[in-house]
């Protein structure tokens, strides 16, 4: 079992993996994770109303995530973190595989 969460979804699943993301509040604020197979990884600072929107194809995984302390957006592919970048789109794997 997992949580209890502020906000949850972005839910996928694969043959070995499962992927989704959530939000906690605190008195810091609000922060994102992506959970992928019981291991968080974050807290990422919330940039407006956008969620993380994790991808999951075939064991590869892929989201892009907001930095509050560098005010820079990263990718992450498969634990590959790539940035910083000024803006960026979410992450979507295909079948080719990217």
């Amino acid at each position: 079992m997992y949580g209890p969460y502020d906000v949850a979804g972005g839910i996928s699943l694969s043959e070995n993996k499962f992927i989704f993301y959530y939000e906690k509040t605190d008195e810091q604020g609000s922060y994102q994770y992506v959970n992928i197979n019981g291991s968080p990884y974050g807290p990422y600072q919330k940039k407006g109303t956008r969620p993380i929107v994790p991808s999951l194809h075939k064991g590869n995984f892929g989201f892009s995530y907001y930095d509050g302390k560098e005010q820079a957006w990263y990718v992450n592919i498969n634990g590959n973190v790539n940035g910083p970048y000024s803006e960026v789109s979410n992450v979507y794997y295909s079948e080719h595989g990217y």
